[in-house]
Order: C-alpha cells, then sequence, then structure tokens
C-alpha cells in the first residue's frame, strides 16, 4: 500500500510528496537515521484523528532512501497500534484519482468552450478560457493587439477616440465570423 502521492512541481532539485504521518511523526526519525534531505512544507489533519498529511520536498538525489523510508513507516505505524493507517492511505490515493479525474473533465470542458473565428476570410483565430489567440507560422500566439475582441464588438480603431462611429461599426463586424472546430482544424492543415 503507498502511503504517498507525488505532486507537481518544478523544481530542478526536489520532488514534492504527500505523505501520511502519525501524531507521533514517526518519519522524522526515518529520515534520520536515513540521512535524507526532506523538508516540510506544509501539514494538514483533521481534528480528533492521529494522522497527518505531511507536504515535503525531498532532494532528487535522494529518492531511493526516501522509498525505503516510507515502506518501514508503514511497518513501524502498524508496530505502534495504527491498525486503520492503510485504510487512511487508501482515502489519500482516492483523493488523487478523484483530483485527476477533476483535471480530464475541466480540460474536456475548455475544449468544448473553445471558439474559432475567420478574419478578413484568411486569418485563423479562437477565443478559449476568456483568451483570444491568432494563428499564425503553425502556431497560437496571443491576441495582444485585441483583433478578435475588436472584430467582435465592432471596434474600429481607425476612428478618433472620441467619434460616435468607433463602436458597434457593422462593417467591422461584418469582417470575422465565427466556424466550426472541423473548419479550423481543415485550415490549420
Amino acid at each position: 500500500m503507498d502511503n504517498f502521492i507525488r505532486v507537481r512541481c518544478f523544481s530542478p532539485f526536489h520532488h514534492r510528496y504527500i505523505f501520511v504521518d502519525t501524531k507521533d511523526y514517526v518519519s522524522i526519525r526515518l529520515f534520520a537515521a536515513a540521512d535524507i534531505g526532506v523538508s516540510h512544507i506544509k501539514e494538514m489533519l483533521k481534528r480528533g484523528s492521529p494522522y497527518r498529511l505531511i507536504v515535503c520536498h525531498v532532494r532528487k538525489k535522494d529518492l531511493d532512501k526516501f522509498y525505503d523510508a516510507l515502506g518501514k513507516l508503514r511497518n513501524n505505524v502498524m508496530i505502534l497500534g495504527y491498525k486503520d493507517y492503510d485504510k487512511v492511505c487508501e482515502k489519500l490515493k482516492e483523493g488523487e484519482l478523484i483530483l485527476s479525474g477533476r483535471k480530464e473533465r475541466e480540460k474536456k470542458k475548455m475544449e468544448k468552450n473553445t471558439r474559432f473565428y475567420l478574419l478578413y476570410d484568411h486569418l485563423l483565430g479562437k477565443e478559449e478560457g476568456g483568451q483570444f489567440f491568432l494563428y499564425k507560422d503553425k502556431a497560437w500566439i496571443p491576441d495582444h493587439e485585441h483583433m478578435i475582441m475588436d472584430h467582435l464588438t465592432g471596434y474600429d480603431p481607425s476612428e478618433p477616440p472620441d467619434s460616435p462611429y468607433g463602436i458597434y461599426c457593422t462593417d467591422i463586424m461584418e469582417e470575422i465570423k465565427e466556424i466550426s472546430p472541423e473548419k479550423a482544424m481543415e485550415m490549420m492543415g
């Protein structure tokens, strides 16, 4: 039974983990005995429970020793009388699966909410998650000039700033049309 999960971390020097420990902090003695560089970042506990979820950084060079120490942690905790330790570890794994499923659902939802546009009959654009992108040189780049938004709202940048004709200009709005994802994929080649 695994008593840990790995969490995303962008450091070149260490990995981040969450593992299950007890109120006796058995892991600290095991890490010290194995000479492992583990930095505790955060501790989470449920009121009335003897278990703790420890968020930590582990140096990459100490990973093998860390895994060995966590294997010993389970045995030591069971010897100390924490009989439901495996159940708590199972809940940690279930939580990891739920989170990974949520990420997949959010990704699918975002893909479903993506809209594609065609500007001037040749320029491809898309709206994804409230941000706009243009397809140039076979890559999606952020629309920093606000071309898509300007066309959707009918804003004409050629008009003076105080001109009432600069907003809701139908000539500009006619230059953009929404297209299907299939048509966009076909245009991208």
